[in-house]
């Protein structure tokens, strides 16, 4: 039976074997599912709570701009919309016009699309956001060097560790860690050598600390 159906499918020229396309791409999640964005954009960035902090934060900016940018070009877009319902077709054929309105609506549908899943996406981080805040705390210049020294002694001494596990030169490496200051250096390369490097930080699980209705509120206020 299941053989049957997809023949149906591949030989119907008038789309009758398409009928669970729409259901299909409903499940298309288009950008980072929750996974990637805990594991491959955060926890891979640095190995200090900090370290991602400071990810987490450039990820939340840029991701404001594209909803911002994406808000308006989706306002400009049901406005074309509008224009063009609301228009009587002088200079074309009604059949043209049709296909604007079509295709002019087709962009918006799929602009709306693409928004709802950054909506998503921006709410996770910002949830995670959250946490880290938590895990840092205030931040005095003072505190943001100490703690970013710290996470840059663990980026290189993980460095160290692979290199040395896989019997590796990397002079570019070596150099960037004699440029450091001189206990910071002896740290590393021990650490190295020992195999005593810190497990990376990683947050227990993601509390929601916004929902996607209330990022969707915000960028479009």
């Amino acid at each position: 039976m299941k053989n049957e159906t997809v023949k149906t499918s591949q030989t119907n020229e008038d789309g009758t074997g398409l009928t669970q396309l729409e259901e299909l791409l409903s499940d298309h999640q288009p950008f980072h599912s929750n996974f990637q964005i805990d594991h491959f954009i955060i926890r891979k960035s640095a190995p200090t709570a900090f370290g991602q902090y400071v990810q987490v934060l450039r990820e939340l900016d840029a991701r404001v701009e594209e909803l911002k940018s994406a808000y308006v070009r989706i306002e400009k877009q049901k406005i074309e919309c509008s224009s063009l319902e609301s228009a009587i077709p002088r200079s074309k054929s009604r059949e043209i016009h049709a296909l604007d309105i079509l295709e002019a609506n087709r962009k918006l549908d799929h602009e709306e699309t693409m928004q709802t899943d950054r909506f998503r996406e921006f709410a996770r981080l910002y949830s995670i956001a959250v946490q880290l805040k938590e895990e840092v705390g205030e931040l005095t210049q003072e505190r943001r060097d100490k703690l970013d020294a710290e996470n840059w002694e663990t980026v290189l001494a993980e460095r160290f560790v692979f290199q040395i596990q896989n019997n590796a030169r990397d002079f570019d490496l070596s150099e960037t860690v004699i440029s450091l200051p001189d206990a910071m250096a002896k740290r590393i390369i021990a650490a190295a050598k020992s195999g005593d490097v810190h497990e990376r930080f990683s947050l227990p699980e993601v509390r929601p600390a916004v929902t996607e209705e209330q990022v969707k509120g915000f960028i479009c206020r």
